[in-house]
């Protein structure tokens, strides 16, 4: 036997990666047996630790053959060679591909109660298996490491087949492996305890980390931000153009965020409204405003991608000459074909904007000047608009800046679903703030790229 269990399989692993102890790495273990392996590293090298959920997904007429994996955040790689050795028909795939969809949705529900995620953005992530016996599965979870902000990515397991070097070249900057030998087979052959590890020790395990390595954060801002809220109605006159706007203003305002969207919703959209509120309630001011001035509304005319990029640059200057706005962080929140604005003002040379968000967007994947855009960027999409979210993963590869895509399982993209909308809010607001708040009082909680 190579390894007496997982526990000593992470302690030796520890001892390969000794170089990054005390660094500012965070291990992500993938569960649950990653799990008992990672925490050894994490411990034996004095490193924060975090987990990403990824499930293999496998037919019971076959079980040993994964033809998909996916992950937290709707991540997914399907094995389309797979499929076809052993015929699969597509309904078989979706039927599966949804059980193991509701697995990891259950398992992040859980998991997440004890801990919560680790900022990655700008840090190394360890990514830690405890077998490397299907490429597939530690290739999406160095894939879900990067989208979370990794600036570098290493993967590290006790165990793994000798052409894994090659297979996950692309996936992992480095692969640290104990024993490569060209075929693993049942993992449960190299330890003399494999047993199956169940989610109470994913979570005693979990317990232990949050001990180590502190409380999770505290709660977003203790100041009331809500007692005497202003809401105010207002003209912007951007380019030429009045356009009507209604601006959120909390006490004590720490940022400003300005909202466009496509021409087929206004200043007083609910979902614009609510989201809205969600920042106001940890201190961020908002600016919506219609796209379209009241007679181009009665008129129902369209406005192409650069008015309504014109348009956006205008009302961000209005806010900018705003004494209240001064000298705020400014973010800019893009719903539907409103990103496209978005990302084409924030790719412009001094556009100085702090953080942006889509919600359900449509970009432009092959618009000149996404890969100029260096602001933080949050992408959050229906989980049942296929279309929309392969969009979105395009888009957020093409950016050079730490890049999220969070979907929301099940749901369309304008998130009439019930809770969608409430989630979506929460997500934005936290990443809002993240971006425009902590981190300019503490620059040392979320690090800079490079």
């Amino acid at each position: 036997m190579l390894f007496q269990d997982r526990t000593d399989a992470g302690g030796r692993l520890a001892e390969r990666l000794e170089r990054f102890r005390g660094t500012d790495a965070v291990v992500l273990a993938v569960p649950s047996g990653g799990v008992v392996v990672a925490t050894e590293v994490a411990r034996s090298l004095e490193l924060r630790m975090d987990l990403i959920v990824v499930r293999g997904v496998r037919l019971e007429r076959d079980p040993g053959l994964i033809l998909a994996v996916v992950a937290e955040g709707g991540e997914q790689i399907i094995d389309e060679d797979a499929i076809e050795s052993v015929g699969v028909t597509r309904s078989e795939l979706w039927a599966a591909l949804a059980s193991e969809r509701a697995e990891v949705a259950r398992r992040v529900d859980l998991y997440r109660l004890r801990r919560f995620h680790v900022d990655l953005h700008g840090f190394t992530a360890i990514v830690v298996l405890d077998a490397l016996a299907d490429p597939l599965v530690a290739a999406l979870a160095c894939r879900v490491a990067r989208l979370r902000g990794a600036r570098r990515v290493v993967l590290a397991a006790p165990i793994g087949t000798s052409d894994i070097f090659t297979e996950l070249d692309e996936h992992a900057d480095e692969i640290t492996l104990l024993e490569s030998p060209d075929e693993v087979g049942d993992p449960r052959d190299h330890f003399a305890r494999f047993d199956p590890v169940p989610d109470a020790v994913v979570l005693d395990h979990l317990d232990a980390s949050v001990e180590r390595d502190g409380e999770p954060e505290p709660p977003l801002t203790m100041v009331d931000h809500m007692s005497d809220l202003e809401i105010e109605p207002v003209v912007i006159l951007s380019d030429g153009a009045p356009l009507r706007g209604i601006v959120m203003l909390p006490r004590l305002a720490t940022g400003v965020v300005v909202f466009t969207h496509g021409t087929g919703s206004g200043a007083d959209s609910p979902r614009d409204e609510i989201v809205a509120s969600a920042l106001a309630e940890v201190g961020i001011a908002s600016v919506r405003f219609d796209l379209l001035t009241e007679f181009e509304h009665h008129r129902r005319l369209e406005i192409s991608d650069r008015v309504m990029t014109d348009r956006l640059v205008g009302a961000v200057a209005w806010v900018r000459r705003q004494e209240a706005f001064r000298d705020l962080p400014l973010g800019l929140n893009g719903a539907n074909s409103g990103i496209r604005a978005v990302l084409a003002l924030a790719a412009e040379p001094g556009a100085a904007i702090t953080a942006i968000v889509s919600r359900g967007g449509d970009p432009d994947e092959l618009a000149v000047g996404i890969d100029e855009v260096i602001a933080p960027s949050l992408f959050v999409v229906g989980g049942a608009d296929e279309r929309i979210l392969e969009a979105n993963r395009s888009a957020a590869m093409r950016i050079d800046a730490p890049c999220e895509i969070s979907v929301i399982p099940g749901a369309s993209h304008r998130f009439i679903e019930p809770g969608a909308l409430e989630m979506v809010a929460e997500i934005t607001r936290d990443w809002f703030f993240t971006w425009m708040v902590r981190r300019r009082i503490d620059p040392d909680l979320v690090a800079p790229i490079g």
